[in-house]
């Protein structure tokens, strides 16, 4: 079991990534959590559980339209919540994944 602890739209430079923008903020937690996965020998699709925290639930089409580009094919098992604020200014959104890896 692979646990990806939350993933924030944060670039290796420590930049804000997709200010104001949850569609990009979501797709770059993605992708990093793809290549998280990727290193640790898995990939997207070994993924069981996702946690998606929002700090506006009005984005949730957005968000969801993300996701399920990404989970296409036996989407797991998605919580997603609502929260008053996130750990740095600027955060829309942040993502936990469990994934099921064979290593």
């Amino acid at each position: 079991m692979i646990n990806v602890a939350g993933q924030v739209p944060l670039d290796p430079n420590g930049n804000l990534v997709g200010e104001n923008d949850i569609t990009k903020q979501t797709q770059f937690v993605f992708e990093q959590i793809s290549t998280i996965l990727k290193a640790a020998g898995g990939s997207l699709s070994d993924v069981v559980k996702a946690n998606i925290y929002v700090t506006d639930m009005s984005q949730y089409a957005k968000v969801a339209e993300v996701r399920n580009r990404y989970f296409a094919v036996n989407p797991p098992g998605t919580t997603f919540v609502e929260v008053s604020k996130l750990v740095k200014e600027g955060f829309m959104v942040e993502i936990e994944v469990q994934a099921a890896v064979q290593l």
